[in-house]
């Protein structure tokens, strides 16, 4: 059943306004709740300082409500800049955004986790032994570095057994050194992930542990070969001037708990945030279900370092965070007082425990848990926004009985399992969904065996609806499933409803990109012009061939970057795995240069002048192949045409990124 709110939930009396802008003001207030339930309402005029935890069903209106919360805050007097709302993906920030300043609320910071962590280590960069000029490092770039971290450090395994003398089968049985040997000999990515995965929680477990633990370890550490490839990966990166993302939420979690120092290896009085930065009187977190561990820590430091700051007086006015104050000594700091229950940083964080599908990257429903039982300043209060506004009664009850019922046969009743959140009323807010909607067309279940038979379905239907309407009758679920697995079986076919669809009128949902990718070519071939649609235009092979490009132009001493675009160019596997078993410290691009030289020709000498850091005399003794030789000279001559094309400035006057792309891959004859 869904909690009654508690008694001071009840709307508040308007704060007072004083002076000029009462009016302004008190219009402001009626705009946040104009057109809200009851349910919706009880969130968004909550206190200031109110900390809510808001269970949000599909459809039920979550960023509505995300956004007059925020209106209603600036309206009772807030300053914008001390409100932070966080969200998981640019596109939730950006909707999240419009929205905020479409109510008037202007001036609030609406960031992704990855964005605030950035935007702290670039403005405390020399702090963290990084330069402020790094680069992120991530997808395709972070598996280059993975698995030259990895030849690395399969170098340093062999050598150890070498000296001990002995096969040391226990190491090779073990699966991380395992999959560092067999990154460090192949271009799949498969075995690089799961060493990303393996780096990434160990460098995660490390940072929560310092920060829960003050400081009292020094480094990230991890034994065997984990820990020789953690310290090549990070070598990887350091040489590139680089950070992933995990390093740069670690990064500014030891900033916000105050443990940079100990971590590297400081002396007392180093310099940290001053404690007025980053801290904020209101903070709101959407889609709390795909929280990692380490971001949830995070929250926790955000939440405590703007408690402690609202108990000093002077600190009443926190510095925004588009204002990062420079760093003062730790030992200027003095210790906060007690938090007052007036002065306490306000909270509203929401999401759907059932709505968690990011488990691969940490994510997981039982942070609900624990925001009931360790958030700083107690748990938050329960709030259910239960109906949902946007799907039909079918829908609604199609999702419930998901929720409520295994969802194969060999699967464990919901009953037998532990429950997504405790003891608490959170395990029923699936079952709670209800919706005002009318019934709506029913819902056919499907299963398909293999992709070709889903396709054939799909294309079907589509077909049916083009010729003769939108309407489908109620279908008994066995016959689909016959149909769908090439029985005698089918499903009737749609009832006319005003007319034929127009192909832009129909949609197909699917699960990943890679997924829509299959699909939409094979519905093509199915007759049906399908067309893939909120798929990055810069995540396709050619433009991932671009950027490569475009980073060994911006910088030879991005190894990664020529790496992929040598292999992206037919590079040879064995001459590019020669160059990069060089030891003498070259960069990938000027190794290439000097090998691609040693011949002398004057088109060579064009190519070798362009490294000012390389001589003929330096020439690297590596035998290129004429096929090897010619592939680099393509590699060398497209970097170099991207480099004079950005000085001539013609680019700037194309009329988009599109049109400026489209050159820059001419260039590189893509």
């Amino acid at each position: 059943a869904v909690p009654a709110p508690a008694r001071d939930d009840a709307v508040p009396a308007a704060p007072p306004c004083l002076g000029l802008g009462s009016s302004v003001r008190a219009a402001a207030l009626a705009t946040a709740v104009a057109g809200l339930s009851d349910e919706q309402r009880c969130v968004v005029v909550a206190p200031v300082t109110a900390a809510q935890l808001v269970v949000a069903s599909p459809g039920s209106g979550k960023t509505r409500v995300l956004s007059r919360r925020i209106a209603h805050l600036v309206a009772s007097s807030v300053r914008p800049s001390s409100i932070l709302a966080l969200t998981f993906s640019r596109r939730a920030a950006r909707e999240l955004r419009e929205r905020v300043l479409s109510l008037g609320a202007a001036g609030v910071d609406v960031l992704t986790f990855h964005a605030l962590c950035v935007r702290l280590v670039r403005s405390y960069a020399p702090l963290l032994g990084v330069r402020s000029d790094f680069g992120l490092c991530s997808g395709a770039q972070q598996l280059q570095l993975v698995q030259i971290g990895a030849q690395r450090a399969a170098a340093q395994l062999d050598a150890a057994e070498a000296a001990d003398g002995s096969d040391s089968r226990a190491g090779r049985a073990d699966s991380i050194a395992a999959a560092i040997r067999d990154a460090a000999s192949s271009s799949q990515p498969r075995s690089a992930r799961k060493l990303l995965r393996a780096l990434t929680d160990a460098k995660s477990d490390a940072a929560i542990g310092l920060a829960a633990r003050g400081g009292s370890a020094p480094s990230v550490a991890s034994p065997g070969a984990l820990g020789v490839l953690l310290a090549e990966y990070e070598g990887a990166l350091l040489e590139q001037n680089c950070i992933d993302f995990c390093d740069a939420q670690r990064f500014a979690l030891s900033m916000l708990a105050g443990t940079h120092a100990r971590a590297q290896r400081a002396v007392e009085g180093a310099p940290q945030l001053p404690p007025s930065s980053c801290a904020f009187r209101h903070i709101l977190l959407d889609e709390f279900q795909d929280t990692s561990a380490l971001q949830f820590a995070l929250l926790r430091a955000l939440i405590a370092r703007s408690q402690a700051a609202y108990v000093c007086e002077q600190l009443t006015q926190p510095v925004p965070l588009t204002q990062l104050a420079q760093p003062v000594p730790l030992t200027q700091l003095a210790q906060p007082a007690p938090l007052p229950a007036e002065r306490a940083c306000g909270l509203t964080i929401a999401g759907d425990p059932q709505q968690s599908i990011f488990g691969f990257r940490g994510a997981a429903p039982v942070v609900f848990e624990h925001a009931l039982r360790s958030l700083p300043g107690g748990a938050p209060a329960v709030r259910m926004l239960a109906t949902n506004y946007r799907s039909s009664g079918n829908i609604v009850r199609a999702c419930i009985a998901i929720f409520a019922h295994p969802a194969h046969g060999d699967a464990p009743a919901p009953a037998a399992r532990a429950p997504l959140c405790g003891r608490h009323a959170l395990d029923g807010a699936a079952l709670a969904m209800r919706t005002n909607n009318s019934a709506g067309a029913p819902v056919d279940v499907v299963e398909a065996r293999v992709v070709e038979t889903e396709a054939d379905f799909i294309a079907a239907r589509l077909h049916a609806f083009r010729a003769g309407g939108c309407r489908v009758p109620e279908t008994p679920r066995a016959a689909a499933v016959e149909h769908a697995r090439g029985a005698a079986g089918a499903l009737a076919p749609p009832q006319p409803a005003g007319g034929p669809c127009a192909w832009g009128e129909m949609a197909v949902l699917h699960r990943t990109n890679r997924e829509g990718a299959e699909l939409c070519a094979l519905l093509r071939a199915r007759g049906v012009p399908a067309e893939q649609r909120g798929h990055s235009a810069f995540a396709g092979e050619a433009a991932g061939i671009l950027m490569c490009a475009l980073r060994c132009a911006a910088s030879a001493a991005d190894d990664a970057a020529f790496g992929a675009l040598a292999e992206a160019m037919r590079v040879p596997a064995a001459a590019l795995h020669a160059l990069r078993s060089r030891t003498d410290g070259t960069r990938l691009l000027d190794a290439a240069r000097k090998a691609h030289a040693a011949s002398g020709s004057a088109a060579d000498g064009a190519l070798l002048r362009a490294a000012p850091t390389c001589g003929a005399d330096a020439a690297l003794d590596l035998p290129l192949e004429d096929g090897a030789r010619s592939a680099f000279g393509r590699v060398l001559r497209a970097i170099d045409a991207i480099r004079a094309e950005a000085r001539a400035g013609e680019l700037c006057a194309l009329p988009d990124v599109a049109a400026r792309a489209g050159v820059l891959l001419s260039l590189i004859h893509i």
